[in-house]
């Protein structure tokens, strides 16, 4: 099926992680990436505009989610009545779709969690997927969090057409060399006993699982403003 070579060339294709070296022309130190690579949502807006909330790029079309916050003053603090997405496809030959959307609270670590569910297999430029009402009030000091899950464009069928929708190559998911077309997931035991070895530095960031390509994707941190 594949080498060594040729299999530890594909994990780190389907691996990353941001690491950043000191040397003599980047003495960059990364002490804290939520608030040193983040964006920021201002709730002073409400109702107004669309805010660009996260970034993604799968199957090779840039992915842009867009939230319209609903909210309403309360004392110090701002009750989220609810929250619009809109994604919105750029360039790239693949329209991607918000398939589901989960919101949860976490007040331990000031966050509003966002998980964004979605699938290769849209059919234009936007996609909207149902308003969320969480009905929560929090105060100034909260991080926005953005998750990102894909799921394979035809769930529903076993290889070889699983790995096909609408004559399009599932290339999150599969692999594929002439006649060979191999689930990605199938390198798993592979990868965790080797994924740690000297070569690799690390690939994965600590306590995640290797996956397919659409499984590992940076999460997105917005601080929340209130003016």
């Amino acid at each position: 099926m594949f080498g060594y070579t040729e299999i530890k060339r594909l994990l780190k294709s389907i691996t990353s992680r941001i690491t950043i070296k000191e040397s003599k022309n980047n003495n960059l130190k990364i002490m804290n990436p939520e608030l040193e690579f983040s964006t920021t949502v201002n709730f002073s807006e409400s109702d107004k505009r669309y805010q660009a909330i996260y970034v993604t790029q799968v199957y090779g079309t840039l992915f842009i989610l867009y939230a319209r916050f609903h909210i309403r003053k309360n004392g110090d603090n701002m009750k989220i009545n609810k929250i619009e997405l809109l994604g919105v496809n750029y360039k790239g030959p693949v329209s991607l779709r918000v398939d589901s959307t989960r919101f949860e609270v976490d007040d331990d670590e000031k966050r509003l969690s966002l998980t964004l569910v979605l699938q290769g297999n849209g059919t234009g430029t936007f996609s909207k997927p149902d308003p969320i009402e969480p009905d929560v009030e929090i105060p100034e000091g909260y991080m926005f969090v953005v998750h990102r899950e894909l799921k394979k464009m035809n769930p529903s069928l076993d290889l070889p057409g699983g790995a096909f929708w609408k004559g399009q190559f599932d290339s999150e998911f599969y692999v594929r060399d002439g006649f060979m077309i191999d689930d990605i997931d199938s390198l798993h035991e592979f990868s965790r006993e080797n994924i740690q070895d000297p070569e690799s530095e690390g690939m994965l960031q600590p306590g995640s699982e290797p996956g397919a390509y659409g499984k590992n994707c940076p999460i997105g941190f917005a601080m929340i403003k209130f003016s």
